[in-house]
């Protein structure tokens, strides 16, 4: 059976082989309230609302709004692709404010269909970097310890129970808010998880030696268990996880204040 020092030491010295590789830079950019026009048929209106200022007011933004995947770019190196986010280049056909940006590593020859890749970075909208995946989502890399997901150190994750989150929900090309309830991806939580596996595998008389093969957190696990404004609990990827962009109302800051006080047995890992 692996020591939790052995184990906390691959989740800070998480492995990862070197590949020939692409790295994509994907912009999205902020599109107005959900009620608002669709993606491209925003014109630079928006720009001058969060650059100049006028008689918007923020708060019909939350408690969700709309963001898109506003373009997409392929570089040689993540310092290339670092530069070219950072030089204001992703702007110049494009006005309306980012909200975030991901770079992904895409080795050659594996398959990278939707936002699979070897590592991803995230930066905000000023085009720093606030956030970084800890381990590989490629299928080909499932089976092996840089696919596995070991844990973070609490003292680098961003958020912690009761703080209100936006979350970034790429699929439905939106952006809500949430308040966190507790945190999945602490060195601490993924230990408990693999003593799980290791008394599984106890029970089934397989031997505690094979815990680590059957040991099941992969990058989708590395998440924060979430509930939103209307109720709803979910645990998003940690990158998908952003400080408010806007004030929060304080009717909606009120709701989220009764959600942590009702769910007390949430906190914690």
């Amino acid at each position: 059976m692996m020591s939790f020092e052995s184990f906390r030491s691959l989740a800070i010295n998480h492995p990862c082989t070197v590949e020939p590789s692409v790295y994509r830079v994907d912009v999205f950019r902020i599109n107005g309230p959900v009620d608002k026009m669709p993606c491209r048929n925003l014109s630079l209106g928006l720009f001058n609302v969060h650059v100049h200022g006028d008689d918007r007011d923020d708060a019909e933004y939350y408690p969700e709004y709309n963001v898109c995947k506003a373009q997409s770019f392929v570089m040689p190196t993540f310092e290339d692709a670092k530069e070219f986010i950072q030089s204001g280049r992703i702007s110049i056909d494009d006005d309306r404010p980012v909200y975030c940006i991901h770079i992904y590593e895409l080795p050659f020859g594996k398959d990278v269909i939707s936002d699979l890749c070897k590592r991803e970075w995230v930066f905000d909208g000023n085009c720093s970097i606030i956030n970084q995946s800890v381990c590989s989502s490629l299928f080909e890399d499932l089976d092996t310890p840089e696919g596995h997901f070991w844990g973070r150190l609490k003292e680098t994750i961003r958020f912690k129970p009761g703080d209100i989150v936006e979350v970034h929900d790429r699929k439905k090309d939106s952006v809500r808010l949430a308040v966190v309830v507790s945190l999945r991806n602490t060195i601490e939580y993924c230990w408990n998880e693999y003593l799980n596996v290791v008394a599984e595998c106890e029970c089934e008389g397989v031997g505690e030696d094979n815990a680590l093969g059957n040991y099941w957190k992969y990058a989708c696990d590395d998440c924060y268990e979430v509930i939103d404004f209307s109720g709803v609990q979910s645990c998003p990827c940690t990158t998908d996880v952003h400080s408010p962009r806007f004030p929060v109302p304080d009717d909606i800051r009120s709701v989220f204040d009764n959600i942590v006080v009702s769910k007390p047995a949430s906190f914690g890992c």
